[in-house]
């Protein structure tokens, strides 16, 4: 099955100064991650999240 996916990408944020936060959304869910660079934040995304059920 195919679904839209926007993600947005943080950097530097108050909470995670020096680190990069991904928020991922398709329709109503969401998945977030987290890491000090942007590949290790994309992989820590909970992708599974936005499954549909």
């Amino acid at each position: 099955m195919t679904q839209r996916v926007i993600i947005e990408i943080f950097y530097r944020t108050p909470a995670f100064a020096n680190r990069y936060e991904i928020q991922a959304k398709a329709g109503t869910k969401s998945a977030t991650g987290r890491a000090d660079s942007l590949d290790e934040a994309l992989r820590s995304v909970h992708w599974q999240n936005l499954d549909p059920r």
